[in-house]
């Protein structure tokens, strides 16, 4: 190590590299790759990793807890969150955050909850805690309507609109609990166009192993919700939430017409590899048009 900025590390190798390597690291990017001389390899080197899916407002947030059902699950949340604060929240989520840089994350992407538990204060706390590691980690924030916080009642989107006004990355729901999906969806999807914001959908969250888990979404293009789409422009939706979970029927699948839910954007869905190998933003790998396509998940069971 010749100064606080510089480090050297020896007996590296690296994916798809024979050999062994001396790695200078300079102000937190590799400065030069050596041929290393002297033993067998000691360390691994690897490009920095990416959480696609973290909900850091609810970090280190219970105890040890094994619900007896999904519904207990969700009122144990409840609970739990009726309690943050965003002072709360920001030292939680601090904590999280260097947790994952301590572990070689790079990026991350966190959903944050908006609902009448919480109100904002999970965004402020997620905010102050994303300002705080700014300089060693990449953090994109999910303004996140809950299954508290039905996009389709104005209470709902009124939310919504105040947490894109404290600067929220993206914009995100949960669907299926909404009185009306097709309508919540389609509230979503107009308020990300007016804001210019990406979209990360869940669109499972039960336990029914034959619900159609693209039902929700296939209002998305009635033009009786949204009238004309002359002005509208793609939403770019990743669909991190596509699996039925523990209702999945063993062997089975269901679909999703993506181009339902993106309005000719482009839509994201779980269990590829990125394209090209790497991902340049924290986005959910295996991105592809979103129009006429159609994608088949196959959710292992735990």
């Amino acid at each position: 190590m010749t100064d606080s900025h510089e480090v050297t590390l020896g007996a590296v190798v690296l994916p798809g590299r024979a050999g062994i390597y001396t790695l200078m690291l300079r102000d937190g990017a590799i400065a030069a790759i050596e041929p290393w001389i002297g033993g067998d390899p000691r360390w691994v080197g690897l490009p920095g990793l990416v959480n696609l899916h973290a909900h850091a407002d609810r970090a280190f947030a219970a105890d040890s807890f094994r619900p007896a059902s999904l519904a207990d699950a969700v009122a144990a949340a409840a609970k739990a969150r009726a309690a943050f604060t965003a002072a709360d929240v920001q030292m939680r989520a601090t904590r999280f955050f260097e947790h994952s840089i301590a572990h070689g994350v790079t990026r991350v992407r966190t959903h944050t909850d908006v609902d009448a538990v919480v109100e904002l204060r999970s965004m402020e706390g997620v905010l102050s805690a994303k300002r705080a590691v700014a300089d060693r980690l990449d953090v994109e924030i999910i303004a996140f309507a809950t299954a508290r916080n039905d996009l389709a009642e104005p209470d709902g989107l009124r939310r919504l609109e105040h947490a894109i006004e404290l600067k929220a990355d993206l914009l995100g729901a949960s669907l299926n609990s909404s009185a009306e999906p097709k309508r919540a969806l389609d509230a979503l999807l107009t308020l990300a166009e007016r804001h210019g914001l990406p979209v990360d959908l869940h669109i499972d969250e039960h336990l029914e192993p034959g619900r159609q888990l693209g039902e929700p979404a296939r209002g998305a293009r009635d033009p009786q919700l949204h009238g004309s789409r002359r002005h509208r422009r793609p939403v770019p939706v990743a669909l991190p939430h596509a699996g039925a979970g523990p209702g999945q029927r063993p062997g089975g699948h269901d679909r999703v017409r993506t181009d339902r839910v993106t309005r000719g954007g482009r839509a994201a869905v779980p269990g590829r590899a990125p394209q090209g190998g790497h991902c340049r933003k924290p986005t959910t790998p295996a991105v592809f048009p979103g129009l006429r396509r159609q994608a088949s998940f196959r959710p292992p069971l735990r």
